[in-house]
């Protein structure tokens, strides 16, 4: 007899059902909520994981010029000072350019639907991936148990009502979207959201999907613990089969064949299967409420060395923005196609920015501040904040930059203007800054 092995019931198990959320904080009528159903908002989270390299992804290469200390004393213009040259970039005005290989999200910027956040950070900025990470996805300097969006899902539906409101597309259980009974779901492919089954025996399928699914409805203990877990498991049981197959019908919205997803895949950009599945499940038959809240994420960008600075080095840094802007521009092309553009809203987070200066292995190490991009046709495109001072007396102690913009206010708007949430209460204090009224 075949078994399905432990591991991999515990794989679907905790994929399937895990980061639930419950019933909790009421909206203030001063922030009231968006609507839930029809034409809800949709947020997708894409972390750059590793602590991105802001100044070479948003070059300051005219900023402060009138003075001693500027982007190019610090990283000068040739291979081992990672400055990227001012003839390369995409320029925005005459201070800032994007590097040479985000093409379609400069594409996007022209057409007014991308909002830059200058020197996002937060006081006393920890360098360290795991703690940067918790402060950043937790949304406090004290990190919660919960993420920032987790509590949005917790203060916004009622669990009891079966349908999946948030979707991990990382693979991982990030704790952006944990929170305490939600009904959210963990995956990188519409495969993993499958019952887990046995290949050698795939025409028992169906007896062991029964007996699968029998294992949830019956309580053998009246513990809390107990009820809790079988009614995710209830939950994940129901929902698995519309996942799976929202893929059935699904066609690519776009017309440029450069972007369709699946060429993107073939070269070599895995972060564009991702948005594959991500726009399966946004037009998903099978699935009649969809999810609001999205996580994905895009590694290698931890860059101590080979960094790379320009289009031509093609690896390290350069090479992640190349899949980040193909990604994000074969997305929104596809949405449109879609009748969803209007509807979706993209925000990008890190834990960290880079150090200054390059290190002796032609990189950079974990370091402060960094931009972050909010884009979708909601939102007011330009640049938002004040760029933190590249002369040296307005350097930390390490000899890096300053945080200008709380990473929170940044957070506050996306939860006020994006999905109607009450901030103040989600994140424990009031953060919004008029200033950063990026989304319209």
């Amino acid at each position: 007899m075949s078994t399905i092995s432990r591991r991999a019931f515990l794989k679907w198990g905790s994929s399937a059902a895990a980061m639930a959320a419950a019933p909790g904080l009421l909206t203030r009528a001063a922030r009231a909520a968006a609507p839930v159903s029809g034409a809800a908002p949709i947020l997708v989270v894409l972390r750059l994981d590793g602590g991105v390299d802001g100044l070479n992804t948003v070059v300051p290469a005219g900023f402060g010029r009138q003075h001693a200390e500027h982007y190019y004393t610090w990283r000068p213009p040739n291979a081992d000072g990672l400055g990227v040259p001012e003839g390369d970039l995409l320029p925005l005005d005459s201070e800032f350019g994007l590097h040479p290989n985000l093409a379609h999200l400069k594409s996007l910027y022209d057409l007014g639907e991308v909002a830059i956040v200058h020197g996002v950070g937060y006081p006393g900025m920890d360098r360290s991936h795991f703690r940067g990470t918790e402060i950043m996805d937790s949304g406090s300097l004290n990190p919660r148990a919960t993420g920032v969006f987790g509590r949005y899902l917790d203060a916004r539906f009622d669990p009891a009502d079966g349908v999946i409101r948030g979707v991990d597309l990382s693979g991982r259980a990030s704790r952006v979207l944990k929170a305490t009974r939600a009904n959210a779901m963990i995956g990188s492919s519409l495969g993993d959201f499958e019952l887990p089954r046995d290949h050698r025996s795939w025409w028992d399928q169906a007896n062991r999907s029964a007996a699968f699914g029998a294992t949830w409805q019956s309580a053998v203990s009246d513990s809390a613990a107990h009820a809790e877990i079988l009614r995710i498991g209830r939950i994940a049981q129901g929902a698995s089969p519309a996942f799976v197959s929202a893929a059935t019908g699904w066609t690519w919205g776009g017309t440029d064949p450069a972007l369709e997803y699946g060429a993107l895949v073939a070269a070599g950009n895995r972060l564009a299967g991702r948005f594959r599945t991500l726009s399966q499940l946004l037009t998903a038959a099978s699935l009649a409420e969809k999810p609001q809240v999205f996580h994905l994420s895009l590694g290698g960008f931890d860059t101590h060395s080979a960094q790379g600075r320009t289009a031509a080095d093609d690896t390290g840094h350069p090479q992640r923005l190349r899949w980040m802007s193909e990604a994000i521009g074969a997305f929104f092309h596809d949405l449109g196609g879609q009748g969803l553009r209007e509807r979706v809203v993209l925000l990008t987070i890190s834990e960290f920015g880079r150090t200054l200066e390059a290190n002796g292995s032609r990189g950079t190490d974990h370091g402060t501040a960094y931009p972050i991009f909010a884009i979708g046709e909601r939102v007011r495109g330009g640049l938002y904040g004040q760029h933190p001072s590249l002369e040296a007396v307005a350097l930390d102690r390490y000899g890096d930059i300053v945080a200008t913009t709380d990473f929170r206010s940044v957070y506050a708007t996306v939860l006020r203007r994006v999905l109607g949430a009450d901030d103040v209460e989600l994140l424990g204090a009031d953060h919004y800054q008029a200033g950063l009224d990026f989304v319209l």
